[in-house]
């Protein structure tokens, strides 16, 4: 509509002085116009023209809407949320605009992520094919959109662009990384193990309903904070985030504790399901370390990074830590 208002306001105008042409020189003759100051002479011809043309044209709208809407079609309705809404070419030149428009569509993955965690936890109560198939239309979306973010944050300021907007850069950079990772766990481990124990005839317990809901709460929490500290750079809110790491880890231990517990008193409990449920505790714990680690670039400029990065980067069960190189060693340079 924005493209089409200027050209039929273009072509009415064309035409008209199409049909005036033959005419200009006989409305030169005229006593009136010869009068006229030349400063009111355009005004007058400029506003006596504009109205003959809405008397002429005005019971032509209707074609001349068709006409317009043949020349300038409405772009096709993005029905995959995959394709992004506001990377514009223009804003490549422009470096904050381009990277407010990557910051926009970075947004978008967050709330795609917050969909798939309420199709995840839907899955842990009923075996719903269509809400495992929809974890995973949304994961190859939240691939689809990544790749489109990177490609558009490379393009940026090709000549060069200030060092704040490089850090701004990077900070949607890792957000959408991030994000993606949460993402794939989500579909190819956290979905695939719930639906694949229901398939299975072996619903979850109350026990593990309830020890689930909590992780699953406190991922969207830190999913909130994190979009929080990726909009205002708020440093008290990264440090909300940070604490909320060890909040995991704090129900992720009880809980598996508690498990191996019930377990023991049951000798013949699912020893397939018993491990698919140890899975999932360690899955929401890895999705929760992509989301906190967002908290890294508003502790990077407090200089809280290198008090926090040894905490943001441990290990996760079953991950062996990697030491750092020393100056002395062989292997560094």
């Amino acid at each position: 509509m924005a493209r089409r208002l200027p050209l039929g306001n273009l072509l009415v105008r064309l035409s008209g002085a199409a049909l005036l042409m033959p005419w200009i020189a006989t409305l030169g003759q005229w006593h009136v116009i010869e009068q006229l100051p030349p400063a009111l002479l355009v005004v007058a011809l400029h506003t006596a023209f504009s109205l003959v043309l809405a008397l002429l044209f005005i019971g032509f709208t209707g074609p001349m809407a068709r006409l317009l809407t043949r020349l300038l079609p409405a772009p096709a309705t993005v029905t995959d949320p995959g394709m992004p809404l506001y990377l514009d070419e223009a804003g490549l030149e422009v470096a904050n605009i381009g990277l407010s428009n990557a910051a926009r569509e970075a947004l978008r993955m967050a709330d795609m992520l917050s969909g798939m965690l309420d199709r995840v936890l839907q899955l842990f109560r009923t075996a719903n094919q269509a809400n495992a198939d929809q974890v995973r239309h949304i994961d190859q979306s939240l691939d689809l959109l990544s790749a489109a973010i990177r490609a558009y944050l490379a393009d940026i300021g090709k000549e060069g662009i200030s060092d704040q907007d490089a850090d701004r850069s990077q900070e949607i950079l890792l957000l959408v990384i991030n994000l993606e990772h949460a993402g794939d766990i989500l579909a190819t481990s956290l979905a695939h193990l719930a639906a694949r124990r229901l398939r299975r005839g072996e619903p979850f317990s109350e026990f593990e309903l309830s020890t689930l809901y909590p992780l699953h709460q406190e991922l969207l929490d830190s999913l909130s904070l994190a979009i929080t500290v990726f909009l205002r750079e708020d440093l008290p809110t990264a440090h909300q985030l940070v604490a909320r790491k060890e909040n995991v880890r704090r129900l992720e231990a009880a809980a598996s504790r508690e498990h191996f517990r019930k377990l023991r008193e049951d000798r013949g409990a699912w020893a397939e399901s018993g491990d698919i449920f140890q899975r999932l505790l360690r899955d929401y714990r890895r999705v929760h370390h992509h989301i906190a680690a967002l908290a890294y670039p508003a502790l990077e400029r407090a200089g809280e990074r290198d008090i926090e990065h040894a905490y943001l980067n441990e290990p996760l069960p079953g991950e062996t830590s990697i030491s750092p190189v020393k100056e002395n060693s062989p292997c560094a340079s």
